[in-house]
This record gives structure tokens, sequence and C-alpha cells, in this order.
């Protein structure tokens, strides 16, 4: 169904063009809810006439098409609408961007230490005294990351001895994943201090894993 759309738009979309070499364009793309749904959206544009390749990049959320003459530059903008409700592309790169994470509610003690995978130093640093601390490993581009937020949410709300700190990871290869080491192999990774200093790490885990496991139940 993800593919026919698109083939059926292009039929609307595509003008001739005659005489054009084959080129090389990027597409900044806007709205997605993680890398998972951009590789989707690659792997169907190989499907559509005139896309000789298409790579998406998960980092800069950006979809690298190499096009033939059959489909314009202009002819890619409604397929990736109608393929995706919410999601555009942005001719060009350096303007792509993922869903934005949804507010934490007022009252709750959360904050972001670091947005762009900028290393932090010891975790243990991070925990709040008599407080259980959960330290949250995510990325944008991480699908899996978004529900496992909602639980968070909805288990901080109304909670006073919890406390949240975000690490947003940015990158396989940023300064924070490097510092974790080999013990961060899968996102979303928790990080979580009982009050009397325990810890507890929860790699790639669902939350009812996790709630289980810490007896939140």
């Amino acid at each position: 169904m993800f593919v026919r759309s698109l083939l059926t738009a292009f039929l609307l979309a595509v003008a001739p063009m005659h005489g054009h070499a084959d080129r090389v364009r990027i597409f900044s793309i806007q709205g997605l809810d993680g890398g998972d749904t951009g590789d989707r959206l690659a792997q169907a544009f190989v499907r559509v006439p005139g896309v000789k390749q298409a790579r998406f990049d998960l980092y800069a959320s950006e979809l690298t098409l190499v096009l033939g003459e059959q489909l314009p530059d202009a002819g890619v903008l409604p397929l990736v609408s109608r393929a995706i409700a919410g999601v555009r592309a942005v001719p060009g790169a350096g303007q792509g961007r993922y869903l934005p994470p949804i507010d934490y509610s007022p009252g709750i003690d959360v904050a972001v230490l670091t947005r762009n995978g900028s290393a932090v130093g010891p975790l243990e640093r991070l925990r709040v005294p008599n407080r259980t601390t959960i330290v949250d490993f995510y990325a944008d581009w991480c699908v899996a990351c978004r529900p496992l937020d909602e639980h968070l949410r909805a288990f901080a709300r109304g909670r006073r001895g919890v406390a949240i700190r975000k690490l947003n990871l940015a990158r396989w290869d940023s300064p924070l994943a490097k510092e974790q080491g080999p013990r961060l192999t899968a996102l979303p990774h928790l990080v979580i201090f009982t009050p009397d200093g325990r810890r507890h790490e929860f790699d790639g885990d669902s939350w009812e894993h996790i709630a289980k496991t810490m007896r939140w139940e």
C-alpha cells in the first residue's frame, strides 16, 4: 500500500522531460517519527519510475535521489507528502528534522542534559539524592524511544520522588555514545538509580519489562 500510493502519485505528478542527464538531488525530510519510516520511504522511492537510486540519511533526515529524466525535481515533493501524512520534503540539505518530543507536564522534575550527543561524564553524578533518578538515552530518529518517553511521562506525573534526566545520543559515534562504550548497544537505553543509590541498566528493553523488574507495577 505504501509503494502503491507513491506509484499512483507519480502518475499524477510527473511531467515529461527530455534531454536531461541523471541528477543527484537531496531533499530534507521534515515530520518523520523516526529513521525506520525514512528507510521505508527510500525503499518505496526505488520503485518509482524515474528514480535510479534512493538513500535515507538517518542522522540528517535527508533523502538522496538519483533521478532520471522521467521525474522532475518538483515531482518529488508531492510524492513524499502523499506517501506519509504530515511529512514534507524541502529541496536541499540541512533542513531535515524529526517530530519534536512531547513536553512533560509542569511539576515533573525533568531536564535535557545534552541535545547533541556531547559527553556528560559519570552517570552517578546525575543522580538526585533520595529520588528515583531515570537517565534516559534517546535520539530523535529512534522510533521505539517515543512510546517509552510516553510511559516515562505518565510514570513521573504526580510522583515527587522521581527525577528524569534525558540524554540525546544524536549519533552512534557521538562523544556520549563513545563514553558509554559497549554497555550501550540499543535504544532506548535507561539507567535507573534507586533512592538508596542502587543502579539498574536496561538496553533496548520494553517498558513492561522495565516496570516489572523495578517492581513499579
